[in-house]
């Protein structure tokens, strides 16, 4: 089998696909974690200096 017959084949791509959709599944909630984290200490953070 030749390397090009080996990528056009269908389920490679399919794969391929779906291997990066769970990488960016796992990437998307840390962000979304880390950005709540950030958020939920700027507010401790000004509660603390207010009061």
């Amino acid at each position: 089998m030749d390397f090009v017959g080996f990528f056009n084949r269908n389920d490679v791509w399919k794969n391929h696909y779906k291997i990066m959709y769970s990488f960016y599944l796992m990437k998307v909630p840390f962000k979304l974690s880390f950005a709540e984290s950030v958020v939920i200490k700027n507010s401790e953070y000004k509660r603390k200096v207010v009061h």
